[in-house]
């Protein structure tokens, strides 16, 4: 009975993660190059069960019943890093950045990744993101200053006389999900994790890439959990009553 109080209450410990995660995703339906979360749930170990028997004879044995686990937990997190939709702005310093690739910034804390190509010029004509950090190219901090330019779609920052300014340092990584949020729509990347240069992309100018996020698949998801955490909810109820009548009734004498 008590175990049975303890699986109930780890499905509703997952139920509540789940709970955060959509509601973050719906949070960031309107940010600009956000990346949605799932969470990969798994069982506890299995723990096989049998049952102390005594034969006619008196002999005395253990026949197996079955197995039972003790719950579910959440295994693991996973980025989906797929494209999410274009939206067009005609604004030559919006980017949209299509298929494995992430621009990359120099931030007070390090180096920081990002889908969200809406990018501003500061007052010492450095290409920079929103948050006021700075965009790297190759050749580092990128300077405008004085420049008409425009972007290739190979990421080149062009002027109008052709000449080539520098190229936006686009990274690629050998393993993806291990890439760690760090808020504002920016990754950072472990120590030991490989960062390489992007080959398969396409730049869009003048165009932004919105979250790619269904809010209908997530309200979906959002009904569900919640009708899956007041079952784990009754489950508890009803066992704590049962519990309760074994405590309190049972071998009263009468």
């Amino acid at each position: 009975m008590i175990r049975g109080l303890y699986t109930a209450a780890t499905g509703m410990t997952v139920q509540e993660l789940q709970q955060n995660r959509v509601a973050n995703n719906l949070a960031n339906a309107s940010t600009t190059g956000f990346k949605r979360e799932n969470y990969t749930l798994r069982t506890f170990q299995e723990v096989l069960l049998d049952r102390a028997q005594r034969s006619p004879d008196g002999i005395k044995s253990r026949a197996k019943i079955g197995s039972i686990n003790y719950g579910a937990m959440v295994d693991s997190r996973e980025i989906d890093f797929s494209d999410g939709m274009l939206q067009e702005t005609g604004q030559k310093l919006d980017l949209a950045l299509m298929g494995k690739a992430m621009f990359t910034l120099d931030t007070p804390e390090g180096l920081r990744f990002t889908k969200d190509g809406s990018f501003n010029i500061d007052g010492d004509g450095y290409l920079v993101s929103k948050d006021g950090n700075y965009v790297l190219g190759y050749q580092g901090l990128i300077n405008v200053a004085g420049l008409e330019f425009s972007f290739t779609q190979e990421g080149e920052l062009v002027t109008e006389d052709g000449w080539e300014v520098d190229r936006l340092l686009l990274a690629d990584f050998n393993n993806w999900q291990r890439l760690e949020k760090a808020g504002d729509s920016m990754f950072y990347a472990p120590d030991d994790l490989e960062i390489q240069p992007a080959t398969s992309f396409q730049l869009k100018p003048g165009f932004l890439e919105k979250p790619n996020i269904n809010l209908i698949n997530e309200v979906v998801d959002l009904i569900t959990i919640t009708r899956i955490y007041e079952a784990n909810q009754k489950a508890i109820q009803a066992q704590d009553e049962i519990l309760g009548k074994s405590v309190n009734e049972l071998g009263v004498v009468r």
